[in-house]
């Protein structure tokens, strides 16, 4: 059985642009890995050009990927739910993987310490569950804020936004979008309850839902609410006072580990982002993954690409 399968789910055609640097990068530094991306649409034919190259390696690309998986239409068009499917999908050729790593498009894989199949799967044993994530808290914005109210009434409708603003609660629970899992002890609780989430969010779309709230529905809220349903918990809160250095940890033995294994070029769409995470852009961690950053634009490979970026990805 192979190791680690990575899945990526593309939305648009501007985050294609992504695809070609992410197979550069995780190929040369694991090329026993395997890698499915669910797209959206067609491949970019000048992308796909860049993707061919790897070939060699275990990629699959899965065009015109539109399964709802049993939602609405309603619910599939409302963008928090759309981003629900990434949970509430299994591909049955996960099975071929002891583990599966649903990741963002937007990364450059660095070298690491140790491989980060290794380390997630110490994880898992220090938090004692089969998948290695962890627990973070979302402020509800519930201010008198004029502009804030009228956006929720417009967007979300009066019966969501009254129930929203009368609820006491402060902030919501989630997990993190990078979910790294066990494939077989996954599969067993998760799959079975894949459908009772489904109906949930078709109802949510109707604004029926008793579990949540339009306002303040997030996917990584529903993820969390996910392994809490099946029966493996979720760890310990990790926020750390706000402090996002577990996103720079190297340790999987750490309870809160959680890192990014390489740059997350979403941190540098723009100066804001950079220093509102500048916990993790300040880092000796992500000063020695620039470096190697700096090398491999040097590369043939990376040369080739480059002359295809847009604008946007330059």
């Amino acid at each position: 059985m192979k190791k680690l399968c990575m899945v990526l789910y593309v939305f648009g055609e501007k985050y294609q642009e992504y695809i070609p640097l992410f197979l550069l990068s995780l190929f040369k530094l694991y090329p026993e890995y395997g890698v499915r991306i669910y797209l959206d649409r067609k491949l970019n034919p000048a992308i796909k050009k860049h993707v061919d190259g790897f070939k060699s390696y275990d990629c699959t690309i899965i065009e015109d990927y539109t399964d709802n998986l049993g939602m609405t239409e309603k619910a599939a068009k409302i963008g928090q739910i759309q981003k629900c499917q990434r949970w509430l999908f299994y591909d049955e050729a996960f099975n071929d993987y002891e583990a599966v790593y649903i990741g963002d498009i937007d990364i450059v894989f660095c070298p690491e310490t140790n491989p980060m199949f290794e380390e997630h799967m110490k994880h898992c044993e220090v938090i004692g569950k089969p998948y290695s994530n962890i627990k973070r808290t979302s402020p509800l914005l519930k201010g008198f804020k004029l502009k804030l109210i009228a956006r929720n009434f417009i967007k979300f409708g009066v019966s969501q936004s009254v129930k929203y603003y009368l609820n006491p609660e402060k902030c919501v629970n989630k997990l993190t979008g990078l979910h790294f899992f066990k494939t077989k002890d996954y599969r067993k609780k998760v799959l079975p309850i894949m459908s009772e989430f489904v109906k949930e969010l078709n109802l949510l779309a109707e604004g029926k839902s008793k579990r949540y709230n339009l306002c303040s529905f997030n996917n990584e809220t529903m993820l969390h609410d996910l392994m809490l349903d099946s029966g493996f918990g979720v760890p310990e809160i990790s926020d750390n006072g706000g402090n996002a250095s577990y996103n720079v940890s190297e340790d999987g033995g750490q309870p809160h580990y959680r890192p990014h294994h390489g740059l997350h070029l979403g941190t540098f769409r723009d100066m804001q982002s950079a220093y509102r995470e500048a916990v993790v852009t300040k880092s000796e961690l992500y000063k020695r993954y620039y470096n190697y950053f700096k090398e491999l634009e040097q590369t043939t490979e990376y040369k080739n690409m480059e002359k295809d970026f847009s604008p946007y990805m330059k």
